[in-house]
């Protein structure tokens, strides 16, 4: 009897020990096919629930030689099998473009928190520093509440705010974040612009309709939404000015969100060409760790170009003496939305 009872003790230490972490946090990935769904972890293995998306009737191949890392040592824990896939075989996917499998990779200590998933022949397969901890609301960064980008609640609906990690946009111009607290119901946010250094301070209450009361150096707090309001047709101007054709400098600058130097780049390029001398000027613009970029050009007439990241093309119109600001989502460009 007591034999039957420390199995049936020990069977149930097993089962108390199983954990399940659905829709895992990650930090940066260099690919869209490969969409994690969720994690669990046994004392037998590690199941990476997969939800792959790619174009309909092309084929994905699951080699089998995938590997997680854990984040803070560096040690490997091999794939050991697959389920609902035949590794080393092409599978071609439906008309719905997408299909769900789940990887076997081998179990993990208790104690490992964050991993990497890997797939060393692959430049397009990788996610970093997935959380096996979930998520608790209390947990969150007070600047979780407002992070993203705001636009002026008006029939304008200018970008005015960009408030994300370590970086504010605001009036053209980049700034580190150097502060971040609560005081009652606002939130209070300092940062020093990267030009000269002066400093701004941002007052901003998040209200139940998802809107925020912003407020620059405790100035008139305004409304701002999250959805740029539809913008009324407005009537062409085909008249040009006596200075369409003058040579000035361009500031192009911004930030990639999700950016992460892991994903195997540093830098996009931007194709400029001055047509009337049939000449091209290819201009490197170099991405900074934190995902913020900046470079300059002159021109000569207004131009519509693209600033290419990672084979990726971002358009933009700009004029000589303009300052363009972009704020790109990595996931935009290369998650399941984007199609590529």
């Amino acid at each position: 009897m007591k034999t039957l009872l420390f199995c049936f003790l020990f069977f149930l230490s097993g089962l108390l020990t199983a954990q399940t972490i659905d829709s895992p946090a990650f930090k940066a990935r260099n690919g869209s096919i490969r969409n994690i769904t969720r994690i669990e972890r046994t004392s037998k293995c590690t199941k990476v629930y997969i939800h792959a998306i790619f174009r309909p009737h092309w084929w994905i191949m699951e080699d089998g030689d995938s590997y997680l890392e854990d984040a803070a040592t560096g040690k490997r824990y091999s794939q050991i099998g697959a389920e609902g896939i035949e590794l080393k075989k092409r599978i071609f996917m439906p008309d719905s473009g997408s299909t769900d499998f789940v990887l076997l990779f081998e179990p993990l200590p208790e104690e490992v928190q964050t991993i990497h998933l890997i797939a060393p022949d692959s430049n397009e397969s990788n996610t970093y520093d997935i959380s096996l901890v979930p998520a608790k609301k209390k947990d969150q960064s007070l600047l979780k509440a407002v992070e993203g980008n705001w636009f002026a609640d008006n029939t304008q609906g200018h970008w005015v705010y960009g408030i994300h990690d370590s970086i504010v946009i605001l009036d053209n111009r980049l700034y580190d974040l150097t502060e971040c607290r609560k005081k009652g119901k606002r939130l209070m946010l300092n940062a020093l612009d990267r030009s000269d250094g002066s400093a701004v301070t941002l007052q901003l209450t998040p209200r139940k309709d998802g809107s925020c009361l912003i407020a620059l150096d405790h100035g008139e707090a305004q409304r701002y939404v999250r959805t740029r309001p539809e913008i009324p047709a407005v009537e062409a101007d085909n008249g040009y000015g006596t200075d369409f054709f003058r040579n000035d400098s361009v500031c192009l600058q911004g930030y990639l969100d999700g950016y992460d130097t892991r994903l195997g780049f540093d830098s996009g390029i931007l194709y400029l060409a001055n047509e009337i001398i049939g000449k091209d000027y290819p201009t490197v613009v170099p991405i900074n760790s934190d995902g913020s970029f900046q470079c300059k050009f002159v021109l000569s007439h207004p131009v519509c170009q693209g600033l290419i990241i990672n084979n990726a093309r971002i358009p933009f119109y700009a004029e000589p003496g303009d300052t363009i600001t972009l704020y790109i989502d990595w996931e935009d460009l290369y998650g399941p939305q984007s199609g590529a």
